[in-house]
């Protein structure tokens, strides 16, 4: 079942965030969970909840959560662009993967995002370059890579 987080439910979804960034620590190492992280992130949950333009929702197996979904929208002021949307975050348990949550929690967000006026072929989403069991998802789904974000991993004097 998949339904939008209530602020009742935020605890819920800062654990399942917590599991998902500690998985991604194990494929880029510059990722760092802490209770610091926890509070920052239940801050952001707290306030998406009330939020038209972000959201969060909820993937629940037998009553209990074990997948998550976070989206946005937004515009493009400097660009002059169109609304674009953004699926900012999905994760799902390993026990509850290949049961079809992760689809059902994108296609959710697709709607949310779509129902605010932006069209499908401006949803966007990021994936680590080395997770490649997420390239393929995302791939599946019709996403195709279209820019290349980078960052600097060292300074120079």
């Amino acid at each position: 079942m998949i339904t939008e987080v209530t602020q009742a439910e935020v605890d819920d979804v800062v654990a399942l965030a917590r599991a998902y960034y500690t998985e991604i620590a194990t494929i880029e190492p510059w990722v760092e969970c802490s209770d610091q992280w926890d509070a920052g992130y239940h801050h952001v949950v707290h306030h998406a909840v009330s939020s038209d333009d972000y959201g969060y929702l909820l993937g629940r197996l037998e009553g209990m959560p074990v997948g998550f979904c976070a989206w946005f929208t937004s515009k493009e002021p400097l660009f002059h662009a169109a609304d674009r949307g953004m699926i900012a975050d999905l994760f799902v348990a390993p026990a509850a993967r290949r049961l079809g949550l992760g689809r059902k929690l994108t296609a959710a967000a697709m709607q949310e995002i779509e129902a605010r006026g932006v069209p499908r072929s401006a949803i966007q989403v990021n994936v680590l370059n080395a997770d490649v069991t997420a390239m393929g998802f995302w791939q599946s789904l019709g996403f195709r890579e279209f820019m290349v974000r980078m960052r600097c991993e060292e300074t120079r004097d």
